[in-house]
């Protein structure tokens, strides 16, 4: 479940809100195993199977009078136009704001991720398929490290 822990970071380092205020979970996680064998670069990898799951992010206390909301809804969109162009059509997030004041509301951003799990071979690893030996594969993030907003 990498693409849910790259956005939060990246919701997080934007600094728009405090970093306590910023919590994500995964609701309705579901596997499809493959075992389809992949033969990519020097590993014969295979793929395990594919998740499936609805990363959901709370923001808490959004300051809307200092960001206003469509800030963070643009970042969010562009994090998904870069990070997650693996999908035949882009993610369409599902968004809730609930406005507390005149300076601060409670967002809830949903987002449905799709994410292949890799196996490697490798001698001493704990998954067997077929009589091979597999560990799980490094995960390949892209993360941004630095952002720059203009208007």
């Amino acid at each position: 479940m990498e693409k849910i822990k790259a956005i939060t970071a990246f919701l997080i380092n934007l600094n728009l809100v405090d970093a306590g205020q910023i919590e994500s979970y995964v609701d309705e996680p579901s596997i499809v195993p493959s075992g389809k064998v992949e033969s990519e670069g020097k590993d014969n990898s295979v793929l395990l199977y594919r998740q499936s799951y609805t990363c959901t992010i709370n923001v808490d206390k959004y300051p809307h009078s200092k960001h206003p909301a469509e800030l963070l809804f643009a970042h969010v969109a562009t994090w998904l136009l870069t990070h997650d162009k693996d999908r035949d059509e882009i993610a369409e997030p599902g968004i809730d704001v609930d406005v507390l004041d005149d300076s601060t509301a409670n967002i809830e951003i949903s987002i449905e991720f799709d994410e292949d799990v890799f196996g490697v071979e490798d001698p001493s690893g704990p998954i067997v398929l077929d009589g091979i030996n597999y560990r799980l594969a490094d995960p390949v993030v892209n993360y941004a490290e630095t952002g720059e907003v203009t208007a």
